[in-house]
């Protein structure tokens, strides 16, 4: 299943199976797409992984998301 929700974060918000999402597009996720909990985004890290990941919470100027699956993609 591809997903069209797509954003880069860089590295060192990627933890784990936590990925922090921050910035504009916080914005464009809460107000643009009005996604929520439980929706799912892709997320690229610039260095080759793609993420498929569920947000978990919304909160102030970030939103985080559990990281569902990880994989490397060759299209940056």
């Amino acid at each position: 299943m591809k997903i069209r929700r797509r954003f880069f974060v860089a590295l060192e918000n990627i933890k784990g199976d936590e990925i922090v999402v921050q910035g504009q597009d916080v914005v464009h996720i809460r107000n643009v797409l009005r996604l929520g909990l439980g929706d799912t985004v892709a997320i690229f890290d610039g260095e080759g992984f793609q993420y498929r990941a569920e947000i978990t919470s919304s909160t102030g100027d970030e939103v985080k998301c559990k990281v569902l699956s990880r994989d490397r993609v060759e299209n940056e």
